[in-house]
């Protein structure tokens, strides 16, 4: 189980002179799905690639579990990432895609199996991913991911360019691996919809240079649907409270935080 804390104090790109993340502070219990919203521009990758330890170019520090992060190469966590692109070797077989990252550990090809068998892709360990579609692709990717019984995982926009119906299969696959494992999740996506859906927990990022403007529990019950009539609610309610959020701006309220659903029922 890791516990995750990030404090920037400032992120800067000399070459272009642009400050990307400015007194952004934000910390995840052990065990929660944490998702990032904000505008293009905001510093989500960058924060990703910080976590990552591979962008040690800033002020300030990253704790994993109490101990700071250094570089990638001394990760106090076992780490998953999952990306935009699938990322998968051409030239290997999805048997193989796995097993670089399994490094032929002891029982890998058992291993290997049980993955593509909870990612639905039992029977296609020789397949190349050439022959894979753009969904099987990332289900291959997602059970990479978790190959490593991960502690951390971040996921910078899993899902994007996928259909609906593709993606809601790998969100619902992703829910699965999350709660047999629970990882900390720090999940990256522009759709809020999305990130209501899967996360305990939102944080709503400004337009650059990019800090945590709203911290949102989702207090709705699991499991959840994408499609669910309790999820266009919140999602209705914290647009009324905040209408310009995904810009990057909050709207000033008296909580000094965002306000959910049920709080504003009572309110």
């Amino acid at each position: 189980m890791t516990d995750l804390a990030v404090h920037i104090d400032r992120k800067h790109y000399s070459r272009d002179d642009i400050v990307a993340l400015k007194d952004l502070d934000f910390s995840v219990t052990a065990g929660r799905f944490v998702a990032l919203v904000g505008p293009s521009g905001a510093g989500k990758t960058t924060i990703l690639n910080i976590i990552l330890g591979l962008d040690n170019d800033y002020e300030g520090a990253v704790l994993v579990n109490g101990q700071p992060l250094k570089s990638c190469d001394e990760h106090p966590a076992r780490m998953g990432c999952m990306f935009q692109e699938p990322r998968l070797m051409p030239w290997l077989t999805v048997s193989q895609n796995l097993d670089l990252v399994l490094d032929g550990q002891p029982g890998h090809e058992e291993r290997i199996h049980r993955l593509l068998e909870q990612v639905e892709l039992s029977g296609r360990e020789a397949s190349y991913p050439g022959q894979l579609s753009g969904g099987q692709q990332r289900r291959v990717a997602l059970a990479r991911a978790f190959a490593v019984d991960p502690d951390l995982m971040l996921m910078d926009e899993p899902f994007v360019s996928l259909d609906e119906p593709s993606a809601n299969r790998l969100r619902h696959l992703l829910l699965r691996l999350w709660r047999n494992l629970r990882p900390t999740v720090v999940f990256v996506t522009h759709n809020l919809r999305e990130a209501i859906a899967l996360a305990d927990e939102v944080l709503f990022l400004s337009a650059s240079p990019g800090t945590v403007i709203l911290r949102l529990p989702v207090d709705i019950d699991r499991p959840r649907q994408l499609q669910d009539p309790a999820i266009s609610e919140f999602q209705d309610c914290l647009l009324q409270e905040n209408p310009e959020i995904l810009s990057g701006l909050a709207a000033d309220n008296p909580h000094g935080r965002a306000i959910s659903p049920r709080e504003q029922k009572t309110r």
